[in-house]
């Protein structure tokens, strides 16, 4: 049984080009960031659904965040 917050988890859960538009990366660089999530700290961010890897939106956009600070 689904519930409300099923459906707001899998609302706030994207595909490649859906999380290109958050950032200014182009797909490339972000497919690049996922074959790398182990060793770049991506990986909290990606729940694997078959042969798609979806993307949560917001923690997507703190690993941003928080990689920017440290490039600067």
């Amino acid at each position: 049984m689904k519930t409300n917050n099923d459906n707001r988890f899998k609302a706030a859960l994207a595909v490649c080009r859906q999380v290109t538009c958050l950032s200014p990366n182009p797909v490339q660089t972000l497919r690049w960031q996922l074959r790398q999530r182990q060793e770049n700290g991506l990986a909290g961010a990606c729940v694997p659904q078959g042969k798609r890897t979806l993307i949560s939106k917001a923690r997507y956009e703190q690993w941003l965040t928080q990689r920017a600070g440290v490039a600067a």
